[in-house]
């Protein structure tokens, strides 16, 4: 199978190229080669590989930036999909678009089902909850389409876990949040299970993640455990870090149509952690 990524420099784009070569022929093109918010680049890129799959995950991810580069996030994640989108309808192909649980302002204590009207709490959520409009509209016109949602990604360099272990190795005071609650899920488990689903035919909306709920505390104090780091942590309400976007309480998706799906539970965060933080280390992603 032909398969494209966008983003293929990305946490996530880099972890589907490498699970998917060798077995099928793929094209996962950086930014400068690939800029979706370009619509004529997506076109010519698309047209000349023509893929039969495309994951697109090339997106705009930071939160809190999103709040004071509200245009460029727009650009991004809304002008880019459609632009992607329109590329792939072009040649027939498949297309998995990644999505948030930041499209809730989720101050229930309830999982959230797909079905569930969006609310979303900050302008990143909001552009989400745009491009998955954009790609309902895709798929009403025949589209073939899966929306991927999830939450507080982890694995690459940059990704909350592994900034923590640098912190409190170079000898940082952590302060960390701990009223806000979401699901932690490893890149590696989220990449396999969105090609498992598309083998499965699973169009529409399905919500993937590791089972378990933690605050950014929590993670903090298994990464610390996990890679036997000592460091005190302070731990601290949303209110008091002042970060420029609000979360919703609660952000925790609900897993059902997957696990049903799959046929099996979700593995908790806490296990992939277990497993899969060490490696990370010894592959040298922190000092």
């Amino acid at each position: 199978m032909k398969i494209l990524i966008t983003g293929g420099e990305g946490q996530l784009g880099r972890t589907f190229r490498d699970l998917l070569r060798p077995a099928h022929e793929v094209e996962a093109p950086a930014r400068e080669r690939l800029d979706v918010t370009d619509a004529r680049a997506a076109e010519r890129v698309v047209r000349r590989f023509v893929p039969d799959l495309v994951l697109h995950c090339a997106a705009f991810t930071g939160v809190d930036g999103a709040e004071s580069a509200r245009r460029e996030a727009f650009r991004v994640n809304v002008r880019g999909t459609a632009h992607l989108l329109a590329a792939a309808r072009a040649v027939g192909a498949t297309t998995a678009l990644f999505s948030t649980d930041q499209l809730f302002a989720a101050d229930t204590a309830d999982p959230i089902p797909e079905s569930a009207p969006p609310d979303p709490p900050n302008h990143y959520g909001w552009t989400k909850c745009v491009a998955e409009g954009v790609g309902r509209r895709y798929a009403s016109m025949g589209g073939d389409l899966l929306i991927v949602r999830t939450s507080w990604v982890w694995g690459g360099a940059d990704s909350f876990p592994l900034r923590i272990a640098r912190l409190a190795r170079e000898g940082e005071a952590l302060s960390v949040v701990d009223d806000v609650v979401s699901r932690p899920t490893w890149v590696g488990g989220l990449a396999d299970r969105t090609m498992r689903l598309l083998e499965a035919g699973v169009r529409g909306t399905v919500h993937i993640a590791d089972s378990g709920t933690a605050s950014k505390f929590d993670i903090t104090r298994a990464t610390l455990e996990i890679l036997g780091i000592e460091c005190a942590i302070e731990r601290i309400s949303a209110a008091e870090w002042g970060a420029p976007a609000r979360r919703g309480a609660y952000s925790v998706l609900s897993l059902d149509r997957m696990e049903e799906t799959l046929g099996h539970p979700a593995r908790h965060w806490r296990e992939m952690m277990h497993e899969e933080l060490p490696p990370a280390v010894a592959r040298g992603k922190t000092p």
